[in-house]
């Protein structure tokens, strides 16, 4: 509700601009409906049907009376609705009718394309066409026009693709043939070259063959198996490898071995007899190198020693030699069992490989043969295609039917009245919101109450309506209200001279808020200061006296405004000696002062310094403060806007807190925000806020105040008059 009401003061402070705005456009809306040219449109309907393509119908002449739908294809539809669109159609048409322009010339294919208007009806083959023209008839004539050029272009059409239907098969033909032909010697030749009978047949004989393979290999592994037991305990027994005993069987090995014996006895009964100098040890000693390089070659350097060393053991255990040569033989059995194993596993490898690379050649079979059957069967239908072309070409129908052709209608579409003036209306109403929305954001005074209180943090202590007669257009917004003659009332002190109106009220109500806020008893000295001039401060300060006089408590007001005084305005009073005249010592402060009734005396600001800030800052001022705060009951400084100067936050020390006057409408944000960025910086001590001259069209408080003034003037407005 506080939303709805704060865009209705809004729009109450714009409704001269919102309503230019508004009845601008509503009067451009109701000149344009007079003026506009009526125009007539013509509608015309087809039904387009799938076309018969003689290509790719092989029994066509059985399917041309056949029409079949196209509601699931979209594209065939937007395709022939490009065709009614384009150059050759639209400019047969615009030539057979000789349209012209409103000038008089020839109409171009540019202004008639944004005239038609052609569009499919969703999910159907339907194809709406509409122009529109100024003569009905002529509307009409276009669209019946257009529909007779479209449908003979498209049986045109039609016959010439049965045509070219015709000629692209018989130059196929050859080409087809060919391709069959290829076909059939590609598998033919696949067959030579991969002996190729019967593939089932060949594979089920492989499978069979791996089968018996398989049987043999088992067995083979079995006896392979129990030899190659025996041949572990031969082995584990005789403590040798079959290398070696295949070695100890070698009759080369055993002389070598023997000689080498022969030749190392004869060295060790050689060398009691000799030294290791002497020849015949030389002699020995190279011989047995000799032989043992021998042994080497043959056996092996690994195998020397431990032939050597078996030798000696063979020696004191003869009985062994019949085991090696055992071993020996059941070693030469086993390994001609594993080369059997060998053997039988290559051919197994052999026949799974042909199996593996079968079901290839059997793809590759059907490949060559799929491609063979869909040669000749192609071959075969273009054949029979040839035949049915031939017999139909000439007898192709159109695939366009007119469902409703232009008709003239009397009724024109343009313009719509009621329409177009509804649309002014709504355009004039967002333009009167955008207008007001503009001057909103552009105007930076603060309007209402609301606003204020955003803005600040301070309490609001009084709301003064306005009372300033010499303001013309706080009088126009009053007419009307309750309470108006207050029009008739000039002084700005109405509390003096109006003291049971509600303005006073609203003085008394300031008043009493200012006592409660300093309940201790302490308020002595009040600065009245203000954010930018003409808010008021001087007139609030006045009427503040006097309410605080008629309580009987004795009130001295200082105007301490030197740069523009403006209490000996509102007080009528001489302004020669002053305030000024008792900070530079040409007189005292009760000499200066001047009396304006009971309970009330004023010290005016005298004559106007050439540096009030001095004088301000003076410790005079502070002096003469002290002094009248002990003589009075309150002392209430003028001094001036805070922007202006810095006097209100040097006065605001000497006394005990400032009263800030705002005024909607004078005051804007920003100086606003200036001023309470200033007084929060200095530390003053802010009573609150004094909302003066609050109007109807601003604030829905000020409503109340002049409805209530009704009770007062109806009694005493005719005595204000007379005074």
């Amino acid at each position: 509700m506080e939303e709805v009401q704060k865009y209705w003061l809004i729009l109450k402070r714009r409704k001269i601009p919102a309503a230019i705005a508004f009845g601008l456009v509503v009067i451009l809306s109701i000149i344009f409906t007079a003026l506009a040219k009526p125009v007539y449109e013509a509608n015309g309907v087809l039904l387009l049907k799938r076309k018969s393509n003689a290509s790719s119908i092989g029994d066509l002449a059985d399917k041309l009376p056949q029409l079949e739908s196209l509601s699931t294809q979209s594209s065939p539809v937007n395709t022939e609705m490009e065709v009614i669109r384009s150059i050759p159609i639209i400019q047969s048409t615009i030539d057979d009718l000789k349209l012209k322009d409103p000038n008089g010339k020839g109409i171009s294919y540019v202004d008639f394309s944004k005239i038609l208007k052609v569009k499919n009806t969703i999910k159907t083959d339907i194809i709406e066409v509409s122009y529109r023209n100024s003569n009905p008839e002529v509307a009409a004539n276009v669209i019946n026009k257009l529909f007779e050029i479209y449908i003979k272009g498209d049986i045109k059409n039609n016959r010439l693709e049965a045509q070219a239907a015709r000629e692209f098969i018989e130059l196929q033909l050859p080409k087809v043939e060919k391709v069959t032909r290829e076909a059939e010697y590609a598998l033919r030749q696949f067959k030579d070259a991969n002996q190729v009978i019967d593939l089932g047949a060949e594979a089920n004989a492989a499978v069979q063959r791996i089968g018996e393979i398989s049987r043999q290999l088992t067995a083979a592994e079995s006896d392979l198996s129990g030899l190659t037991t025996q041949s572990i305990n031969l082995q584990k027994s005789l403590g040798m490898t079959s290398d070696m005993a295949f070695l100890w069987g070698s009759p080369s090995i055993q002389q070598t071995l023997g000689e080498l014996q022969q030749v190392e006895q004869k060295i060790a009964t050689e060398k009691s007899r000799f030294r290791d100098q002497n020849p015949v040890i030389i002699d020995l000693n190279l011989k047995k190198a000799s032989l043992k390089n021998l042994l080497q070659q043959r056996a092996g350097v690994e195998m020397v020693d431990r032939l050597q060393e078996r030798s000696q053991t063979l020696q004191t255990a003869l009985p062994q030699q019949e085991l090696i040569n055992s071993f020996v033989k059941l070693e030469t059995e086993r390994l001609g069992l594993m080369t059997k194993i060998d053997t039988l596993n290559k051919a197994k490898d052999t026949f799974v490989q042909r199996t593996k690379i079968l079901p290839q050649l059997e793809q590759q079979e059907r490949e060559l043969e799929r491609r063979l059957k869909v040669a000749q069967s192609t071959y075969e239908s273009l054949l029979s295609r040839l035949q049915a072309i031939r017999v139909t070409e000439n007898q192709t129908i159109g695939n366009v039917r007119v469902v409703s052709p232009g008709l003239t209608i009397e009724k024109p579409v343009f313009p719509q009245k009621g329409l177009i003036i509804i649309l002014g209306v709504v355009l004039g109403l967002l333009l009167a919101g955008a207008v007001v929305t503009i001057l909103e954001a552009l105007d930076r005074s603060i309007k209402t109450i609301d606003e204020i209180r955003d803005l600040s943090i301070y309490p609001i202590m009084g709301i003064i309506p306005d009372f300033n007669n010499s303001n013309s257009a706080t009088r126009k917004n009053r007419k009307g209200l309750p309470g108006s003659e207050l029009i008739t009332v000039n002084s700005q002190l109405i509390v003096r001279d109006a003291p049971r109106s509600p303005i006073t009220e609203s003085f008394r109500i300031l008043q009493t808020n200012l006592q409660f806020s300093n309940s201790d008893n302490s308020l002595k000295v009040i600065v009245v200061t203000s954010s930018v001039p003409q808010e008021g401060k001087s007139t609030t300060a006045a009427n503040l006296a006097l309410t605080i006089a008629e309580l009987g408590k004795k009130v001295l007001i200082i105007d301490a405004d030197m740069r523009k005084p403006s209490q000996h305005k509102v007080w009528q009073i001489d302004n020669k000696v002053g305030l000024s005249n008792v900070l530079t010592n040409q007189t005292t402060w009760t000499e200066a002062k001047q009396s304006l009734g009971e309970n009330i005396d004023i010290v005016s600001s005298g004559p106007i310094p050439p540096n009030p800030v001095t004088l301000i800052k003076s410790k005079g001022m502070a002096e003469l403060v002290e002094k009248v705060s002990k003589e009075y009951d309150l002392v209430i400084l003028d001094s001036p806007p805070v922007t202006v100067a810095a006097d209100a936050s040097i006065l605001g020390k000497i006394g005990n807190g400032i009263l800030l006057v705002v005024r909607p409408e004078v005051a804007d944000s920003g100086s606003f925000s200036y001023t309470k960025r200033v007084l929060e910086q200095s530390e003053q001590n802010v009573f609150g806020m004094v909302i003066n001259g609050v109007t109807p069209e601003n604030n829905s408080y000020s409503y109340n105040y002049y409805y209530y003034m009704s009770s007062y003037y109806g009694e005493e407005s005719k005595a204000m008059v007379e005074k």
